[in-house]
Parts: structure tokens; sequence; C-alpha cells
């Protein structure tokens, strides 16, 4: 079998993704190993976020680049926003009411994420487009701007390409945005050890989480893929495996740095 051609019935499932979808996650004693890994999910999806206000709050630094947050900050939105669409048009079935309620958390995260960011580090990431490298908050924010258009037409893009919000697109992206953080992470990690020769902004908790939220994004037998049988095709799992073996990498890189000098704040108290 060619893995870049779609047989017959994974197209027909692809044209009805929120059909699959209820399926795979309608009640009963079949579907329980589905709504265990669902919580597993949700549960590394919100510490993605509490481990980074962990090294926000040791080290000043938010773990992740920019940009990865303008990229999440348009995809929770506009997930929003189809959670709902799908909610109304299928009578409130409870998964997408329930993720019409728990993305605004996200959204509100990465809110809460760009202005820490915009505060710490607009000078680290952003200083090079400005003579000086000295970027006030508000250039900053024309910069955090720009990104979301950017990331915003990329994902209408691939939406509109796997049949629209009323198909349930972005659910398909789902996976594929936790294969993203190595890939948009790793040069900002490498690049700031490297200055600093410490874990400073990192940590191994991080890496971890990501290392493993990765890996139950893909491998058979958890959530996305019992949820979503047609994502079970070489590619994904060959995309995946890569984004797991690069957190593998990325979390072996952290382990041998040392840890960060406390705070002058904190070493005085």
């Amino acid at each position: 079998m060619n893995p870049f051609e779609l047989d017959l019935n994974t197209l027909e499932m692809i044209n009805d993704v929120p059909g699959v979808i209820m399926s795979h996650m309608t009640p009963s004693v079949e579907n329980i190993p589905v709504f265990i890994m669902m919580a597993v999910n949700i549960i590394l999806g919100f510490m993605l976020y509490t481990n980074v206000a962990e090294v926000q709050k040791r080290d000043g630094k938010d773990p992740y680049p920019l940009f990865i947050h303008c990229v999440l900050i348009v995809w929770d939105t506009l997930c929003t926003i189809m959670m709902w669409i799908l909610a109304f048009r299928y009578n409130f079935f409870w998964l997408w009411t329930l993720f019409g309620i728990l993305e605004p958390i996200w959204v509100w995260g990465e809110v809460k994420a760009i202005q820490a960011h915009i505060k710490t580090d607009r000078h680290e990431e952003l200083g090079r487009f400005v003579q000086g490298g000295d970027i006030t908050e508000k250039q900053a924010w024309g910069y955090v701007a720009i990104m979301i258009t950017i990331a915003a037409a990329f994902w209408l893009s691939v939406s509109f390409i796997l049949g629209g919000f009323y198909n349930a697109s972005l659910c398909v992206t789902w996976p594929w945005t936790n294969f993203l953080f190595p890939w948009l992470c790793w040069e900002h990690w490498h690049t700031r050890a490297a200055r600093t020769g410490t874990s400073l902004g990192n940590s191994m908790k991080v890496q971890l989480t990501i290392f493993i939220q990765i890996t139950i994004s893909w491998l058979p037998g958890t959530w996305f893929v019992l949820m979503m049988p047609f994502l079970q095709n070489p590619v994904f799992y060959l995309v995946g495996f890569a984004s797991s073996a690069l957190a593998f990498v990325n979390l072996m890189k952290v382990r041998k740095l040392p840890a960060p000098e406390p705070k002058a704040e904190a070493a005085a108290e």
C-alpha cells in the first residue's frame, strides 16, 4: 500500500469526522479505553501550562518561544468556535460541549503566557528585528499581531482543506499540535542553553511532559488514534516517532545542564 494514498474507507471517515468521533466517544463498555486515554491527555495538556508557570516563577523566563504561543492561541481560539458550532449542530453532544468549555481555559493560558513573555523575554527573541535590540512592549505586541495573523491564515487554510468547522477539521490536527513543540522550540532551547550554560527557562519536568504528551499522541491504543482511526497510517506514525525522538533528545540535553543560579531576590531571602 502506498502510504501517501487514502483507501476508500479512510476517505469516507475523513469526510465525516464528527460522525467518526461521536461513534467512538459515545459512552459504552467498548469505549472505556478511549475515555481513560482522553483523561490522560487532558491532564497532560494542563501540565504543559502548570509546568511553565513553575519555570516562570523560578527563573522569570518562559520555556517556550513566543512564536509557539501565537500559533497555539489561534488554534485554541478557532477550536473553541468550532466546538460550539458542533455542539449546536449535534444537539450538544457532550464532547463538543465539554471542549467548548475547556478550550477557553487554554486560550486564557496562552494570553497570560504571551503577556509574561513580552514583559520578560521580548529583547531576547524580538530584539534582532530592531536597531540596537531594545524593543518596547508596544513594538513587541505589533510583532505578536503579525505572528497571530500568519498563524490564523495557516490554521484556517488547513481547516478549509479538511472540510471546515462543520467537519470537525481541527480535531484532525489535534495530535499534530503536540508534535509542533519540539520542532518549533528546539532551537530556542539550544540557543538559550548555549548562552547561559544552564537550564535557565527550562526544566526536566517541562521536557518530560512534552515527551510523554507527544508519545501518547501517536502510539496505537491512545486517545487520538482510538477516537480517529483514520490517523492509523505510516505517515502519521513516522512523524509522531520523529517528534518523540527529537523531544527525547531535548530531554537528555536539559538533563545534562546545571540548574540556574537563584534569582537575586530569592537569594536575599
